[in-house]
């Protein structure tokens, strides 16, 4: 019991209370709070069923604050506000280097690792997630910057500050192409190995899938694998070839970037970070240690195009 009370009193939950309380329904906090209506619910309710009381109650359409919720809600408000003004002042003390940075396993390769060397990205505080949980994670408060290929959705800060491209590596043996850059119909006319993707769910393989249709070309994935590691790892038995958005090859792979005439294939990765935040500017700032150092990153809103992003980097 002792651990559920403390999972239900954390500070998301008692915002949620106040959403509630605010708006009248569980659907309009959940939207306003940006997370699921069933999950915004279960954790109410779950904070109910530990302090042994009510906090609301429906009539009619819609849900209003019991007798005995009424002095809950009004502290709950309060610690809320007071977190805020506390979070604030601790912020504008804080050195770029106290950042806090979640991103996915294989930006942590490709992006992070060569700007935390040769550009001072903070690393001290980073945490690695899936792509799918990034935004969630910064939305909550548990990271101060979010490094995704998945732009943020509509609430929070959204910046495009580099791209990745999508290349084919192959083991030299195996490697029928003499160029550098290879166009994807050539993968269908030319390659005799075996093809592995990440699966379908992974933003590489939504790219490579879009990049296909673009271009006309119907290409068979024999493989499907979790990571662009494990994909490589099979490329170097010198038996498969691998799309992945990685421009580090490994295990002496080739590595040709993919064109069509359309352009090149990229995958575009994005900064997120809360609008409100007390280092919007520095976020900003140590976003644009990913790009390139010739090119100035530029605020963009979650809904405009970000064109830039998809030239490669």
């Amino acid at each position: 019991m002792a651990a559920d009370m403390e999972v239900s009193m954390e500070l998301r939950v008692l915002r949620y209370i106040v959403a509630v309380a605010d708006t009248g329904s569980m659907t309009a906090a959940a939207g306003r709070e940006r997370v699921s209506q069933p999950s915004l619910s279960r954790q109410i309710r779950a904070l109910e069923r530990n302090l042994g009381i009510e906090i609301f109650r429906r009539s009619g359409k819609h849900l209003e604050v019991t007798t005995a919720g009424v002095r809950f809600v009004q502290d709950a408000r309060d610690l809320v506000l007071h977190a805020r003004s506390l979070e604030s002042t601790i912020r504008r003390g804080r050195s770029a280097e106290d950042v806090s940075v979640v991103c996915s396993p294989q930006l942590f390769d490709t992006l992070i690792v060569p700007a935390a060397l040769s550009r001072g990205f903070p690393v001290r505080s980073l945490v690695v997630r899936e792509s799918s949980e990034i935004s969630d994670f910064v939305n909550e408060g548990y990271a101060d910057l979010g490094i995704s290929p998945i732009r943020g959705y509509k609430g929070l800060r959204s910046v495009p500050v580099t791209s990745v491209p999508l290349s084919l590596q192959i083991h030299p043996d195996v490697d029928p192409f003499q160029e550098h850059e290879i166009s994807i119909a050539r993968i269908k006319e030319e390659l005799d190995v075996a093809l592995v993707s990440l699966i379908p769910t992974r933003e590489t393989r939504k790219m490579f899938d879009r990049f296909c249709i673009s271009s006309g070309v119907d290409i068979e994935v024999d493989y499907e694998v979790e990571t662009a590691q494990v994909a490589q790892l099979l490329a170097a038995s010198n038996r498969f070839a691998c799309v992945v958005s990685d421009d580090q090859p490994r295990f002496g792979l080739h590595s040709h970037p993919l064109r069509s005439e359309s352009g090149d294939a990229a995958l575009p990765i994005f900064a997120l970070w809360k609008p409100d935040h007390a280092m919007a500017s520095e976020l900003l700032s140590i976003a644009s240690k990913l790009g390139p150092s010739r090119s100035p990153v530029g605020e963009a809103d979650v809904t405009s195009p970000a064109r830039s992003a998809f030239r490669s980097s």
